[in-house]
């Protein structure tokens, strides 16, 4: 358990100072419900989800924001 959490923060202060996604929105095309979706040019990263919450519980949204709720058994996989 320490070990990840030891290589979690060397490769997360690596990234803090390289950026090495840096420019994901020029080379990453999201289809999602057959729409093109753009992203935002400061985009780093994509989290697929199958499951309610991801990083130990954390909650990508709650359904009354407009999002339907997440669920395992629905067949989709949230972007």
């Amino acid at each position: 358990a320490f070990t990840n959490k030891l290589l979690y923060c060397l490769f997360g202060a690596r990234d803090l100072v390289h950026h090495s996604c840096a420019g994901m929105h020029q080379h990453v095309h999201v289809i999602a419900d057959g729409v093109r979706r753009e992203l935002p040019p400061d985009t780093e990263g994509l989290i697929l989800l199958n499951i309610n919450s991801f990083a130990g519980g954390v909650r990508m949204w709650e359904s009354s924001e407009g999002y339907g709720a997440s669920s395992m058994q629905d067949g989709m996989v949230d972007v």
